[in-house]
C-alpha cells in the first residue's frame, strides 16, 4: 500500500518538475542575426514564443517602435509599416488580448526595455474578445490575477458582479493552464527545443510551414482568388467588463507617463461587415466602444476607433477579422504619420 505522505511527495516532485521544464527555453535567438526567415518547428510552445520574444527584447537596443496585439497584427513586419530608418519588433502573440498585450508591456517597462512607441490592438469590439494572459510564467499570472482582484475591491466602478466574472475567470484560465502543462504533445515539444542544438530547434519553413521575420512578425501566405469571408459577421456576445478594461486604460495612462508613446488602435473588420456593423453597432460594441472612448479621453490616451475601411487596394481577408498584412501595415504607417512620425526622441 502506497503511504499517503510518499504519494504527495511524488506527486509534488512531478509537477514540480513539469512546471520547471515548461520555464526552459533554447539557447538559440531566433529573432537574432537578422536572418529574413525562421520557422518555429513544433518544439515551441505559445508560452515559450513569448518568452523569446520578451528575452530578445531585453537583449536588444530599445525599439523605437513595438506592436502588440494577437494574430489580427502577427503578420504585420517592418517592411509594411513606413518606418524611415526607426527601429521595429512586433511583440504580438497569438490568442491573447488586450489584457495580456498590457502586461507585456508593463514587463518590458519594468526591466527599462519597453519600446519608445507602442502600438496595441484592441480587438474589434464586435468580437467581444477580453480573455486574461496567458504567456507570463505561473507566479507572474498569480500576481496579475490578485492584482485585478483587488482593484476590483478598491474601485467603485468595479461592481462585485463583475469581480465574482473576473475571479472564475482566472481560476477558469488556471485550470486550463495546468492540464496543457501535462499533455504529452507540450511536453516533448519543450524537451526537444531545449535539447536540440539551435539548426534543429530553428529552421528554414518549408513551403507548407509557417515563417517567422527576425523582426518577429509571422510570414504567412496571402489568401489565394476565392477566398475570404462571403458574408456579414455575427456580433459575438457580450463579455467585455467595462469596469475592468477602464481598468486596463489607466494602467496604460501609468505606463506613457514613464515616457512611452501609447497609441491604442480598434482592430478593423472586412469592408462588408464594417460598413453593416459600423453604422449598425451591437448593443454589447456600441457600449465597449463608448467605455474605450471616454476612459481614453479621460486618461489622456491616443485611441482609435475601428475604421471603416483600410487604405491601399482592395486585398483578399482570410476571415471577417484578419486583414490582410499590407494593408493593416498601410494604416498603422498612417497612425504614427498622423502623430509625429514613428521615430520619437
Amino acid at each position: 500500500m502506497i503511504k499517503p505522505l510518499w504519494f504527495l511527495a511524488t506527486t509534488a516532485i512531478l509537477i514540480s518538475g513539469v512546471m520547471a521544464l515548461g520555464g526552459l527555453l533554447p539557447a538559440a535567438d531566433p529573432f537574432g542575426g537578422g536572418k529574413d526567415r525562421q520557422v518555429f518547428l513544433n518544439n515551441v510552445s505559445g508560452s515559450a514564443f513569448a518568452r523569446l520574444k520578451r528575452r530578445h527584447a531585453l537583449e536588444s537596443p530599445s525599439f523605437d517602435v513595438g506592436l502588440f496585439g494577437n494574430s489580427r497584427s502577427l503578420d504585420v513586419g517592418a517592411n509594411q509599416v513606413g518606418l524611415a530608418g526607426c527601429s521595429f519588433f512586433n511583440f504580438s502573440l497569438s490568442g491573447e488580448s488586450l489584457r495580456a498585450n498590457v502586461a507585456f508591456l508593463e514587463s518590458l517597462a519594468a526591466a527599462g526595455k519597453a519600446p519608445k512607441t507602442a502600438l496595441i490592438s484592441v480587438d474589434n469590439f464586435e468580437l467581444q474578445y477580453y480573455a486574461n494572459p496567458l504567456y507570463p510564467p505561473a507566479g507572474e499570472r498569480w500576481r496579475l490575477a490578485a492584482r485585478d482582484i483587488w482593484a476590483g475591491i478598491m474601485r467603485p466602478d468595479i461592481p462585485l458582479r463583475e469581480v465574482g466574472r473576473m475571479m472564475w475567470r482566472h481560476l477558469y484560465t488556471e485550470s486550463r493552464l495546468f492540464k496543457f502543462e501535462f499533455e504529452f504533445d507540450v511536453l516533448s515539444r519543450t524537451i526537444a527545443g531545449v535539447l536540440n542544438s539551435p539548426d534543429d530547434a530553428f529552421g528554414r519553413p518549408l513551403p507548407s510551414e509557417v515563417g517567422y521575420r527576425s523582426d518577429g512578425s509571422r510570414m504567412t501566405k496571402p489568401v489565394g482568388p476565392g477566398g475570404g469571408p462571403n458574408d456579414i459577421m455575427t456580433p459575438a456576445p457580450s463579455q467585455i467588463m467595462p469596469g475592468y478594461l477602464d481598468y486596463d486604460l489607466e494602467r496604460l495612462k501609468r505606463l506613457a507617463g514613464k515616457g512611452i508613446r501609447v497609441v491604442v488602435y480598434e482592430s478593423a473588420l472586412e469592408p462588408s461587415s464594417a460598413r453593416a456593423l459600423g453604422t449598425n453597432p451591437s448593443a454589447q460594441a456600441a457600449r465597449a466602444r463608448k467605455q474605450f472612448l471616454a476612459s481614453c479621453g479621460r486618461y489622456g490616451l491616443a485611441c482609435v476607433p475601428a475604421p471603416l475601411a483600410l487604405p491601399g487596394p482592395a486585398l483578399t481577408w482570410r476571415d471577417h477579422s484578419h486583414a490582410p498584412a499590407a494593408s493593416l501595415g498601410a494604416y498603422l504607417t498612417r497612425l504614427l504619420e498622423d502623430r509625429g512620425g514613428a521615430c520619437v526622441p
